[in-house]
């Protein structure tokens, strides 16, 4: 009823019987495939579903995230294949799911298939391609270097190479942008540059480099610009020009170029310089004037590097007269000299430069009276202020000599002659001459030797009684009527060298008999030389030595006895021919001391 004018009726009889339809079968739903995908690509899941009472059957694809650990529907995948975007990195271990809805009779009922698992792995950034690139203007070790950019790619590493050896990299450049140079290289070289795409280290792995550009050779260097060169006029020397300059780094060489007075007219150059200084003279160009003036460049030459400098800016010189040279003042001339034949002269000169410059000297010799004179060619310092000759021949008499001297300054020279010298060579006095024969026997006669001389010219004998009776001379040997003593004066001969000399009145001794005395001893000896004396005598005794009269040093009492000979070392102090005698004084004073016959020995200079 209405609640106010009638009020609710009672139930009716109840209907009959009524059976509610069956609830829809569930699905049966096939299950997607796991797989592995790369960052960058996509993936189609696929699934199916049967139902066996007919129902419609709808479709709606799920994801599970590890960011969001729950079952999702996927907005719009409501399909039997469900195709992802584009897969990153964040869509790794994401796992998928298609659930089965089938609807009958305004019901429904849900299967979900199996999980499937998506793995998503970096991808491998696409390698460049070969960078292009040319040496920087202006520049001289640098190179500019073009790429092309690669999808994905975070950056770009470049590495240059000598084209010569792409073994090793000399340079690597990370974070390298198209356009960008590489510097620090080489002038006039040439390289090749490699490029590498850098990946996020997330969804991109690095690429494999870039082929190889073409080969890119560097500009050439160009040579510091010297600074101007420093020049004089070279001190004391006409026509000369002293000049130097800063050394430039790397240049190998430089040249020098020489312009008239204001620098408009190239007048010489002289190229292929090594150093830093150069003496410039008429040789190097040789209209060179005095009293003028030049200006002078230097440029430094380059190699395969480098480019030749500019040229200097110019210096300003000027060549100079200097003073010539002034005869040189001879203080003291040399003057004239008596001299002995085999003697040497020596001749003496005092000059003096009043003008600072530097003296030398030339003796010179006249053998025909000063009609002709020619440079001494033999004895000592014939180019020095002292001059001696050779040991003079008997012929260098009337020799005559000067010298000229020579004074040499600012590149000229002029001379003084000395005043002559006449050179007077006499003949030479002879070593002194002695009779070496000293003993001799009565009845034999005694060969007369002597020694000393020095002309090796005849010699003869003046003989006289001493003690003894008819002293006699035959055929230079001498012989007495009874025993004792006789006078014999020795002279020697000269020649043309030397003069006439005699010996001492010397006291030869004759002896009724004699002991006997036998002097071995060879009959050339060499100056201040051992040599071996050896004297067999007929008794035993005490044998003196002697050399020329005199006891030889180290040869007194020298024991000997008949089996037994005396001997000694004898250096001989006396040139020319020398008497050895052996004198033994007998043991047995009964025997009277004995002399050796003289023996003549000749002493030659080592």
């Amino acid at each position: 009823g209405d609640g106010l004018s009638y009020d609710n009726s009672a139930a009716s009889p109840f209907s009959a019987s009524i059976t509610t339809n069956p609830n829809p079968a569930t699905p049966v739903v096939a299950a997607p495939t796991s797989v592995s995908k790369n960052v960058g690509q996509s993936n189609r899941f696929s699934s199916s579903a049967m139902v066996s009472d007919g129902g419609t059957v709808s479709y709606q694809w799920q994801v599970y995230t590890t960011n969001t650990p729950t079952w999702t529907n996927i907005s719009g995948a409501t399909a039997v294949d469900y195709t992802t975007g584009t897969l990153t990195i964040g869509d790794h271990n994401n796992q998928y799911r298609m659930a089965a809805i089938n609807s009958k009779y305004d019901v429904t009922t849900t299967a979900y298939s199996t999980a499937a698992t998506l793995s998503v792995t970096r991808a491998t950034l696409s390698a460049p391609i070969a960078p292009t690139g040319v040496a920087t203007t202006g520049l001289t070790r640098s190179v500019t270097i073009t790429l092309t950019g690669v999808a994905n790619a975070s950056s770009y590493t470049a590495r240059i190479y000598l084209a010569s050896d792409t073994s090793t990299a000399l340079q690597t450049l990370t974070g390298f942008t198209s356009g960008s140079a590489i510097a620090s290289l080489t002038a006039n070289t040439a390289y090749q540059v490699t490029i590498t795409a850098v990946g996020d280290g997330l969804s991109y792995d690095n690429s494999a480099a870039s082929p190889f550009s073409a080969s890119i050779t560097t500009n050439k260097a160009t040579l510091s610009t010297p600074s101007a060169p420093t020049a004089g006029p070279t001190t004391n020397t006409h026509k000369s020009l002293d000049i130097s300059w800063s050394a430039i780094s790397h240049a190998t060489g430089y040249t020098l170029k020489l312009y008239n007075s204001t620098g408009s007219n190239l007048l010489a150059s002289i190229t292929g310089l090594s150093g830093t200084t150069k003496v410039f003279t008429a040789s190097d160009y040789a209209s060179l004037a005095e009293s003028t003036g030049y200006k002078l460049t230097i440029t430094a030459i380059g190699d395969a590097q480098y480019n030749d400098s500019p040229e200097s800016a110019q210096s300003s010189v000027a060549t100079t007269i200097t003073a010539n040279a002034t005869a040189p003042t001879i203080s003291s001339q040399p003057t004239d000299l008596t001299k002995a034949a085999n003697q040497s002269a020596s001749f003496t000169v005092s000059a003096v430069s009043t003008d600072g410059g530097l003296l030398s000297y030339q003796w010179q010799v006249s053998t025909n009276a000063g009609s002709t004179w020619t440079n001494v060619s033999s004895g000592s310092g014939g180019t020095t202020n002292s001059y001696t000759t050779d040991a003079l021949p008997i012929t260098a008499n009337g020799y005559k000599f000067n010298v000229i001297v020579s004074n040499t300054y600012s590149g000229t020279t002029t001379t003084a002659t000395s005043s002559t010298a006449t050179l007077t060579v006499n003949k030479a006095d002879q070593s002194a001459l002695s009779v070496a024969s000293r003993d001799g026997v009565l009845g034999t006669p005694l060969a007369l030797v002597v020694s000393g001389g020095s002309s090796a010219g005849a010699v003869s004998y003046v003989i006289a009684d001493g003690t003894a009776t008819g002293c006699s001379l035959t055929s230079d040997s001498l012989s007495v009527h009874t025993p004792g003593t006789c006078t014999v004066t020795a002279t020697m001969a000269g020649n043309d060298t030397y003069n006439v000399i005699s010996s001492s009145p010397t006291a030869v001794t004759f002896t009724a008999t004699a002991q006997s005395v036998a002097v071995t001893v060879a009959t050339t000896m060499t100056y201040q030389t051992n040599n071996l004396i050896t004297v067999a005598v007929g008794t035993a005794g005490k044998v003196n030595f002697t050399q020329n009269g005199k006891i030889i040093p180290g040869c007194a009492e020298v024991r000997a006895s008949v089996t037994s000979a005396a001997t000694c070392t004898w250096k001989p102090s006396t040139l020319g021919l020398v008497s050895v005698v052996a004198e033994i004084t007998p043991t047995n004073p009964s025997i009277a001391p004995s002399r050796s016959s003289a023996v003549a020995v000749r002493v030659v200079e080592r």
